[in-house]
């Protein structure tokens, strides 16, 4: 398996230049954004203004899960995604569709409104900087992986393709079940921030199997 500490070590990676170190915040409810992954968002009331403000600019924001909800401005997670509006659709009679597409994530080091009026952060990239990484190996045992797959989506009665999910990569696979998977927000905040993608293969598998668990132990208990 590969050190990544040792390897960011070696041979550190700058950030792009392209990736701006302020930007402006869209607050996400039990969701998040992956590096490399896509989230197709119906936008509610308080996400439009700050979205219309990027992409009006530069189409880039980044997206934070709501940690507490207040009458005010809601307390954010510290981590979060830069992602880049790929998609945008508004009907006349239906509410604003877009696709946003993961970059790569970020640590919030201050927050402030702009003069525009949005919820705006300077953030760090540093922490993550290994995102751009190419994992060549994330799962160990790729058998043993699917058949928790296969028990968590037998627990949700979902009935996915399984010719395609066999087929699909690992870094994929993760990412797509780590982002649809109804988790808790602090257990979808958990898989964000794990620091390389077998971390996150590992909390992922966990969470499956203890959802498996406690199911199974509620059966019990009801019979």
């Amino acid at each position: 398996m590969t050190n990544w500490r040792e390897m960011l070590k070696q041979r550190p990676l700058k950030v792009p230049a392209s990736f701006p170190d302020e930007i402006i915040l869209l607050e996400i409810d039990d969701a998040v954004l992956l590096p490399k992954g896509q989230l197709p968002l119906t936008l509610d009331v308080k996400q439009k203004s700050p979205f219309f403000k990027a992409l009006a600019g530069d189409r880039l924001m980044g997206v934070v899960q709501v940690q507490k909800a207040f009458s005010g401005n809601p307390t954010l997670f510290k981590t979060g995604c830069l992602a880049r509006i790929v998609a945008f659709s508004e009907g006349e009679e239906s509410a604003p569709f877009t696709i946003l597409s993961g970059l790569v994530r970020f640590r919030i080091t201050e927050e402030f409104i702009g003069i525009d009026g949005a919820r705006r952060a300077k953030v760090s990239y540093e922490p993550y900087s290994f995102d751009h990484i190419e994992e060549d190996e994330a799962v160990t045992n790729r058998d043993a992986f699917i058949e928790t797959i296969q028990g968590y989506c037998a627990l949700l009665d979902l009935h996915p393709n399984w010719d395609e999910v066999l087929k699909t990569p690992d870094e994929i696979l993760i990412s797509a079940l780590s982002m649809m998977c109804p988790f808790e927000a602090h257990e979808k905040q958990a898989l964000l921030e794990t620091a390389t993608l077998q971390d996150r293969a590992n909390v992922l598998t966990a969470l499956m199997e203890l959802a498996c668990m406690k199911k199974q132990s509620h059966f019990g208990q009801i019979h």
